[in-house]
């Protein structure tokens, strides 16, 4: 479930901000990051873990300079 979740949030986060929506944009793509991560702990998959953390952090920073 988290896989589903995560890739639908991604594809809906990278949309979201193309189309000028940021705040709502990397909301998504911190679901997206942080369901990746589970499913990463869940499968034990360190570069996938390690990825999505980078990602959830990029997009907390995203979301820092939008001043949210």
């Amino acid at each position: 479930m988290f896989k589903i979740t995560g890739t639908t949030a991604g594809l809906a986060g990278a949309f979201l901000v193309a189309g000028g929506f940021f705040l709502v944009g990397y909301l998504a793509f911190l679901l997206s990051s942080f369901c990746w991560m589970l499913a990463a702990l869940d499968q034990s998959e360190l570069s996938l873990l390690t990825l999505n953390l980078g990602f959830f952090v990029a997009n907390v920073y995203g979301l820092f300079n939008l001043g949210v």
